[in-house]
């Protein structure tokens, strides 16, 4: 019950934000006697049109230009890393990590050494 007041009140000052008379003390224009619409679509023409096979057809094209100009560069241009070198089999791995906290007993056994 108090879920639906408070989601009453809420939608009741969103409609009062909404309503003209509220956001402004300008008196709101009126459309002359005798006009339907004020703007209809024909005051305008749209500047910039395409159809969508077309609109389309250029999308998909720049999609593939830009994988393939990726691709082409990556391959042609774009320097290969080296192979990483082949492990030494003389070398033995330490004895423990060398980024491991070292505790105080331990610092004092390798100073002992």
């Amino acid at each position: 019950m108090a879920l639906r007041r408070s989601l009453v009140l809420l939608m009741r000052r969103t409609m009062m934000l909404l309503d003209p008379k509220v956001l402004s003390k300008l008196p709101t224009p009126t459309p002359p006697p005798g006009t339907g619409v004020v703007f209809h679509a024909r005051m305008q023409a749209i500047k910039y049109s395409i159809e969508n096979p077309r609109w389309y057809c250029l999308l998909i094209s720049g999609s593939l230009g830009v994988y393939s100009g990726n691709w082409v560069f990556k391959e042609f241009v774009m320097r290969k890393n080296p192979p990483n070198p082949r492990p030494d089999p003389t070398q033995r791995p330490p004895q423990r990590h060398p980024h491991t906290v070292l505790e105080e007993d331990e610092e004092d056994d390798d100073d002992d050494e």
